[in-house]
C-alpha cells in the first residue's frame, strides 16, 4: 500500500528500497514510485539502472526492456556500451527491443575519444 500511496515524505524509504530490497521486483517497485513522485535527487538513475540490468541476468526480454527503455530515456552517452551489448544479444533475451535499441544508438552522441 505504501508503494501506491507514498508521498514526498516517503522518498527516503523508496530510495533505500530501490538500493537495498532483497528482490528485483521490490527494487523496481520502489524505483517506479520515485518516478511517480519525480524525485531522484538521492538516487543516480544511470548507475541504478545499469547495476540492476547487470545484476538481473533474466532472459525474459520484457523485463530487460523495462531497464533498457529507462536508460534510453536518460539520453546519456554513457549508456552506449551497455545498449550495444544488449543489441548484440540475440534470441528471446533481446528480441522485443532490437528496433528500440538501434534507434536509440542512432540518436545518442558518440562517446568522447579515448585520451
Amino acid at each position: 500500500e505504501l508503494a501506491e500511496h507514498g508521498d514526498d515524505r516517503s522518498i527516503p524509504l523508496f530510495v533505500h528500497a530501490a538500493r537495498e530490497a532483497h528482490t528485483f521486483q521490490l527494487r523496481r517497485m520502489a524505483y517506479e514510485r520515485l518516478e511517480v513522485l519525480g524525485s531522484f535527487e538521492d538516487l543516480d538513475r544511470y548507475d541504478w539502472l545499469t547495476q540492476q540490468l547487470e545484476r538481473n541476468n533474466t532472459r525474459v526480454c520484457k523485463l530487460r526492456k523495462w531497464y533498457v527503455s529507462r536508460l534510453i530515456e536518460l539520453d546519456d552517452a554513457r549508456a552506449r556500451p551497455l545498449l550495444e551489448k544488449e543489441g548484440r544479444v540475440r534470441g528471446r533475451r533481446s528480441s522485443c527491443m532490437q528496433e528500440m535499441i538501434q534507434h536509440a544508438l542512432a540518436q545518442l552522441p558518440a562517446p568522447p575519444p579515448a585520451e
